[in-house]
């Protein structure tokens, strides 16, 4: 039984590349299927299964987990880009053209070409890669609760919000060389099956990678079996390759994940994949396949896996990375070529299969049939495609965990403050407006101080802290404004007697009212209206974008209540970063308040 699934990342998650110690940690661009097998493993192992069922699933291999590789924005599958795609030099990025080498007279010997390696392609040959966060870090001497001396050190994660597709095989029933112990019966290897998938079942949240006990590693499980097979995205029935001259068969195969192949001769890791017996469903029907190395473009690296029985990392083994295209040529043209061709497809080549490696794509149609890239011919087929919308809801026990709680109500927090900030660089940049159209009007020079000053926003200020405490309202935040704006004294807004503020009632043309002379208190109560109306707007673009119309309403409804409080506090933090150490009154401080929102986004491009 097969079944696929996508790992949604919950948080920033560490897969390392290099040696814990090394300053800077890189992290992988995918999810590698050791590293799911190890987590499922070890959830299996706590439920106090069967060693021997244990030992069969995870010692001898029966349990396949493959690499999980990342889909894009659209949510569509990507591959590591086939090593054989070569692009021009100077070639412009903006208009790529990639060359297929495996087909002749695409290469002129007088050009030079970059061979296409090291990112993802969707089937339409977009490139795509996954975003990192990047955390730089101190070691701490414990001894000395200090800084440790040349212990700066960095680490790269896979940013949270993104989505990997990858599958677990587990056979349906053991093969000849596996039986062995009795207790090892049809129905416990069907429990097991049962409980490894059970430990992937759908919404699940998992903790992979490094650091997982601190704030990494949250990935949440999503169930897509029926999807894919509801979609083409993967090919039942593989081209069955270009016959040559002498009557064999080319066998081409996309490496989409590392390979490891064993030397013939002495069993050791070779980074020539010239054993046929590798090719497993090729070995049991005694198809003889030859290498072809002319036509094969490979690149190979080295691993080393920790041993925890012996405490240490075992000896370095040689992979065919990723990406990798292998030629081989066979003689055979039964009736059954399709079935074995969609075997080898399915099961894989050379060993460590269980760990991710090995995965496939046989005889890829556009590899052996365009020689340019072009949208009218894909890249591979693919109708798969990911909405994380459509799926089921998640499990979301782990939110009873206090802490898990508290964290959620740090981040929601931060969103908020987040907002108002927003809220708050906007106001800033219409007052100063509001300024320089009361200058022009009033025909008031850069010489003489203009306008409300500090004495009037603390005032201001101290109207709207007294806010915080009751129940915001719309009309209330607006009266509490025009009660500090309309008149000067607090008295003489009852009375018939109403004498106007000389320095908010001077006159300006507010903005969007062009050639409607308004007072600079009147304006400034228009501007808060707008900034309830912002603050609406912010809220809503934090809804899903695919949210239903029923819960699109609601968060309006919400977010209309919650607007006059977020507008308050957007003005509130403004005055108290912005008016208490510059005064708009004098003409070069108000020119720095002005420029002092993209001073802020500079500071924090940095």
């Amino acid at each position: 039984m097969k079944k696929w699934f996508v790992l949604e990342t919950i948080d920033d998650i560490i897969i390392g590349t290099t040696n814990a110690g090394a300053f800077v940690s890189a992290t992988q661009g995918y999810i590698p299927g050791s590293t799911v097998m190890g987590t499922v493993c070890a959830l299996y192992g706590r439920d106090n299964f069967e060693a021997d069922t244990l030992n069969l699933l995870f010692q001898e291999n029966m349990a396949e987990f493959s690499d999980f590789l990342p889909l894009n924005a659209e949510g569509r599958e990507t591959f590591p880009a086939p090593m054989c795609l070569h692009a021009e030099k100077s070639h412009d990025s903006s208009n790529e053209v990639l060359l297929n080498f495996l087909k002749s007279g695409v290469k002129e010997s007088f050009k030079q070409y970059n061979q296409i390696r090291g990112d993802n392609r969707d089937s339409r040959f977009f490139s795509y890669s996954i975003r990192q966060t990047v955390t730089a870090r101190t070691a701490i001497d414990y001894k000395t609760d200090t800084a440790r001396k040349s212990a700066l050190y960095s680490r790269n994660s896979i940013a949270a919000g993104q989505c990997f597709l990858g599958c677990c095989r587990i056979p349906d029933s053991l093969t000849e060389g596996r039986a062995a112990a009795g207790s090892r019966s049809a129905t416990a290897i069907e429990e097991a099956r049962d409980a490894v998938f059970d430990i992937l079942r759908d919404g699940r949240v998992l903790r992979i990678g490094a650091s997982r006990g601190s704030e990494y590693g949250r990935v949440r499980v999503h169930d897509v079996t029926a999807l894919m097979k509801e979609s083409s995205g993967s090919r039942q029935n593989p081209e069955s390759g270009t016959v040559l001259p002498d009557g064999k068969r080319e066998l081409v195969l996309w490496c989409l994940s590392n390979t490891e192949f064993l030397d013939a001769l002495t069993s050791y890791d070779s980074p020539v994949p010239d054993n046929s017996g590798m090719l497993w469903a090729f070995a049991r029907r005694n198809i003889r396949a030859e290498f072809v190395p002319e036509r094969s473009f490979i690149r190979t690296g080295r691993t080393r896996y920790f041993n925890n029985a012996r405490g240490g990392l075992d000896s370095a083994r040689v992979y065919i990375a990723r990406g990798s295209v292998l030629t081989y040529t066979y003689d055979y043209s039964g009736a059954d070529l399709p079935g074995i061709l969609r075997d080898l497809e399915e099961e894989g080549i050379g060993i460590s299969r269980q760990l991710g490696f090995g995965r496939v794509m046989v005889n890829p149609h556009f590899l052996l049939t365009e020689g340019v890239s072009g949208a009218e011919s894909p890249l591979f087929e693919s109708g798969f495609t990911f909405y994380r919308d459509r799926f089921s809801d998640a499990d979301d026990s782990y939110l009873k965990d206090p802490e898990v709680r508290w964290l959620g109500e740090q981040l929601q927090a931060r969103r908020d403050w987040e907002s108002i900030e927003k809220l708050a660089e906007l106001f800033l940049k219409r007052v100063a407006e509001m300024y320089e159209s009361a200058r022009r009007y009033c025909g008031i020079g850069k010489e003489t101080d203009f306008g409300p000053g500090k004495t009037q926003w603390q005032a201001l200020r101290d109207v709207l802290g007294d806010l915080f405490s009751e129940s915001i309202t719309r009309d209330r935040l607006l009266a509490a404004v025009r009660r500090v704006t309309v008149a000067g004294k607090e008295e003489t807004q009852k009375g018939a007697d109403l004498k106007p503020d000389d320095i908010w009632n001077i006159y300006c043309l507010f903005q969007g009212c062009t050639n409607v002379e308004i007072t600079f208190g009147s304006a400034f109560q228009n501007l808060v209206r707008d900034l309830i109306r912002d603050a609406v707007r912010l809220q809503m673009e934090e809804n899903a974008e695919k949210a239903e119309m029923t819960e699109k309403a609601r968060k309006a409804e919400n977010a209309e209540k919650a607007a006059p409080g977020l507008a308050c506090r957007g003005i509130i933090r403004c005055l108290d970063h912005n008016m208490t150490l510059l005064n708009p009154r004098v003409y070069s401080e108000l020119q720095q308040l002005k420029k002092k929102p993209d001073d802020d986004r500079k500071q924090e491009t940095r």
